[in-house]
């Protein structure tokens, strides 16, 4: 029986990276996560275009690599995770957009709008993203990144912008939030540098955006204030 993938070949339409393939990833990854069999120390074969199922990855590792280059062709069948022909059923599959997602990662896409210039036009092609592509996907590996391996609670992006939310409750000025930042950062166990510099989650605000420092709010929307709208996307 036939399931409707046609998804997997719509990463990037116009060179706009699409919300369909990332709800199809989400699908492919929570699928894949089950089959406990297929998993190796919290890792499963990467079917992206460049790693064609011979290398390993983490779940937010193999997301970042399909949504930056996108599933190895003709990998409709995923039998390499778990999946067996005899039990496709004859339904068309569409990623449920409703889906329970990770809210920090929603922010990163809805900053700008889901569908994010990736610099791409060429689906086949391997050159590295513009650099606003590249923050984009940094910032969205931090966002689903744990904070140390096996930590549940926090992820990286999550744990950066609790001083913020802090700072907002209390006042306390930018030098003391960035000292407390410095404190945070120097706890956190990374295994490559953080492309979330200091300067960027305590930015200086230009009076011609909007602000929310002075109320109490939530680290979510001190984050998409004080540093989406500031800094990531700057153009």
């Amino acid at each position: 029986m036939y399931v409707e993938r046609s998804w997997m070949s719509r990463r990037v339409v116009r060179g706009l990276l699409t919300e369909e393939f990332n709800r199809g990833v989400l699908t492919f990854l929570d699928f894949t996560f089950s089959n406990q069999d297929f998993v190796w120390d919290s890792k499963i074969k990467c079917p992206c275009s460049r790693c064609k199922l011979r290398a390993f990855g983490t779940r937010s590792e193999v997301r970042l690599h399909l949504l930056k280059k996108g599933f190895t062709p003709h990998y409709t069948l995923w039998d390499q995770h778990g999946e067996r022909r005899e039990h496709r059923r004859a339904v068309v599959e569409q990623p449920d957009p409703s889906g329970p997602s990770n809210p920090f990662v929603d922010l990163v896409m809805d900053a700008r709008g889901f569908d994010f210039d990736t610099g791409e036009h060429d689906e086949t092609a391997y050159e590295l993203p513009n650099p606003n592509a590249k923050k984009f996907y940094d910032l969205l590996m931090d966002a689903d990144e744990p904070l140390w391996n096996g930590c549940k609670k926090h992820t990286k992006l999550s744990m950066m912008t609790r001083p913020m939310n802090v700072k907002s409750k209390y006042g306390i000025p930018n030098e003391g939030a960035k000292e407390i930042l410095q404190i945070v950062k120097s706890g956190m166990h990374v295994s490559r540098p953080d492309p979330v510099p200091l300067e960027s989650v305590v930015p200086a605000t230009r009076p011609s955006l909007p602000t929310e420092t002075h109320l109490v709010g939530s680290a979510e929307q001190i984050f998409r204030n004080a540093f989406i709208t500031e800094n990531l996307f700057k153009t």
